[in-house]
């Protein structure tokens, strides 16, 4: 059974893009069976498929949250059942669902980020796009590591693991495993996807506002 958790965000690409060998193979990548669960009026609700998605996927992922008046929906989210399909194909089907949003790739990762941080490039508007000159992680669990490039982007967002969900199954590993890593100008949201690149079966969130909140979650991969 695949274990899911509680996320909030959600987001998709409309255009056609050139992608890596390696980024088109994960959205390549045959899903056996998927359900996006309808809901009327619930965009909270409707933002969680994304996490269970990258769960059900094997997938890191990162999600973008936006402030909360910039985060309801416009209709209810249709439900729909998917088999044997590439990931690529629910990832578009989520997003047009919620066209305030958009997925990207970067390097495996996953990312669903609001519309506005895409067209925007200001870092006051954008924390995510915020450069930092350096990381240097050295066999540091996943929430140390976080809190690091966290300071490092000049943020107060010590990170909450992230538990619960439609089966639980997400949160702080038994045997998370420490992370290792040496960064040189990047931006919060590359570094935040270095994490979860590193470990493999990870996503962060991250809360826009006047108090960010980081959000991870890690889980254990099913057995072959």
């Amino acid at each position: 059974m695949r274990n899911i958790a509680l996320f909030i965000c959600l987001a998709l690409p409309a255009s056609v893009h050139a992608y890596s060998t390696g980024d088109e193979q994960i959205l390549n990548r045959r899903i056996k069976k998927f359900e996006v669960i309808g809901a009327t009026d619930a965009p909270w609700f409707w933002m969680t498929q994304f996490l269970m998605l990258c769960r059900t996927a094997d997938v890191p992922c990162g999600i973008a949250f936006p402030n909360r008046e910039e985060s309801e929906m416009e209709g209810p989210l249709k439900g729909k059942r998917f088999k044997n399909v590439p990931l690529k194909v629910i990832l578009d089907f989520l997003v047009a669902e919620y066209p305030r949003y958009r997925w990207i790739i970067d390097k495996g990762v996953i990312n669903i980020v609001p519309l506005a941080v895409l067209e925007s490039r200001n870092v006051v508007a954008s924390p995510l796009d915020r450069r930092l000159k350096s990381v240097d992680i050295v066999e540091k669990r996943m929430s140390a590591a976080a809190v690091k490039i966290c300071r490092k982007a000049g943020l107060g967002c010590p990170p909450l693991w992230l538990k619960g969900g439609i089966d639980g199954g997400i949160g702080e590993r038994v045997e998370s495993r420490k992370i290792t890593l040496h960064l040189s100008d990047v931006s919060f949201r590359e570094a935040l996807n270095a994490l979860v690149r590193k470990d493999g079966h990870a996503i962060w969130s991250f809360t826009q506002g006047e108090t960010p909140n980081l959000g991870l979650g890690e889980w254990t991969p099913d057995a072959p």
